[in-house]
């Protein structure tokens, strides 16, 4: 190829740019004209709606309009003949007259007769209508009156013991209830003695509530000024569990009480009136019938090897195998009392009776004065589930063998110390 040819095909940068330029142009010019074009079609077709709506409405208008006339001329048609029929009939009905009137002086006495049945009958149905409301009226009463003894009778709930409890804010029938009987199932006893039919309107800060023949009550710190005859006073109003008090708690001077003691109060149906209370000397010098510290049951539970010890002074008794919580911190850590023991406790999150095969607690529990639970919360059980024991599944409780868990209920007091720890 010459050098001349070359120079003919080459084109120069500001040309090329030029001939670019107006091929854009011509794309832009050619997508406004489409968009021109879009835009007038659819204008109109608006315009165009309406002038085809009048026409069609004036092309139907017109048959309409004969149609109407059609029938305004059948109308009148109708009408005269209409007209033509009444006369005829009104003659005839004349003549029926004329007939009826000669017939009537015959039928008159039937029809006085007729009467005379018929008010009768009206009178006689009147009566066994009557008859038949004061029978449903009566019975309707019996009814509602067998109703009421009903309710009476299952208000009514004897108490060997009545305990006076003043509701504090947040407290409710269910709270209530598990804290002096650890079950649900009190709620409704207690509703139906206070007699309450609404709790959760009807339960209110301040209000006092009647505790019947509670299980067990409360923990009590000794404040200044108080004696063993005021505590007894205050939560039994009698002076008559004075010595009873006294043993539960293991004091020997209950005319010196230091402040700040921690005394169980446990319900009246536990414990024995009129007890003698021990005297200071004897105080002074226990006798040999008195436990010594070294004869005093202590639980061990070591979580790391799901074993629980019984000790009677440095002596080991038993070692039971048991489970313990899920995580590490589950089953609390530290040295708590055996602040309740319960035979078939209920299952309160599952609603399941003491006793019931699926309940998993057991056949007894021993509840433990962890801080804030009232030894409502955790404690050592039984279980449903033996296969479980030896592991660590348990949502915080110490579980063991039904067989186990019933001898630590024959054998340890009440407030027996039991010690859980992480390990050796």
């Amino acid at each position: 190829m010459s050098d001349k040819q070359v120079q003919r095909n080459f084109e120069p940068r500001s040309r090329r740019f030029k001939r670019e330029r107006k091929q854009k142009r011509k794309q832009i010019y050619g997508l406004l004209v489409m968009f021109i074009m879009a835009f007038v079609f659819t204008a109109g077709i608006w315009i165009a709606l309406p002038i085809l709506k009048a026409g069609a409405y004036a092309l139907l208008d017109a048959p309409i309009e004969q149609m109407t006339k059609n029938a305004q001329e059948d109308n009148t048609d109708s009408k005269a003949s209409s007209a033509n029929n009444e006369s005829d009939s009104e003659s005839e009905q004349n003549n029926i007259n004329i007939t009826e009137k000669e017939n009537s002086g015959s039928s008159a006495e039937e029809g006085t007769q007729s009467k005379e049945n018929a008010n009768k009958e009206e009178n006689e149905q009147d009566a066994h209508a009557q008859k038949t409301s004061n029978n449903n009226s009566d019975f309707t009463e019996n009814a509602q009156n067998d109703a009421s003894q009903k309710t009476n009778k299952t208000e009514k709930v004897t108490a060997g013991y009545v305990l006076s409890h003043k509701v504090q804010r947040h407290e409710t029938l269910f709270s209530i209830a598990m804290h002096y009987y650890a079950t649900e199932s009190y709620q409704d006893i207690l509703a139906s003695y206070n007699h309450i039919t609404n709790p959760g309107k009807q339960i209110q800060a301040g209000m006092t509530l009647d505790i019947p023949d509670p299980k067990y009550m409360i923990y009590h710190t000794v404040k200044r000024g108080e004696s063993l005859l005021t505590i007894c006073n205050t939560y039994y109003d009698t002076s008559a569990y004075c010595g009873a008090l006294a043993r539960h708690n293991s004091i020997s001077d209950p005319n010196h009480l230091e402040l700040g003691t921690r005394l169980f109060i446990p319900s009246p149906i536990l414990m024995d009136k009129d007890v003698q209370l021990p005297k200071e000397e004897e105080s002074e010098v226990p006798t040999s019938n008195e436990p010594e510290a070294n004869d005093t049951y202590n639980v061990t539970i070591n979580k790391a090897k799901n074993e629980l010890t019984v000790s009677k002074g440095n002596k080991v008794i038993k070692t039971f195998p048991v489970g313990t919580g899920k995580e590490k911190s589950t089953t609390p850590e530290g040295t708590f009392k055996i602040a309740n023991k319960l035979e078939n406790p209920w299952y309160r999150e599952g609603g399941i009776a003491g006793g019931d095969p699926a309940n998993p607690l057991g056949s007894n529990w021993l509840g433990l004065d962890v801080p804030g639970t009232d030894g409502t919360l955790y404690g050592i059980h039984g279980t449903n589930n033996p296969d479980s024991i030896g592991t660590h599944v348990s949502q915080g409780c110490v579980r063991m063998h039904n067989k186990d868990i019933e001898w630590l209920y024959d054998y340890l007091p009440m407030y027996t110390t039991v010690k859980i720890i992480s390990g050796e």
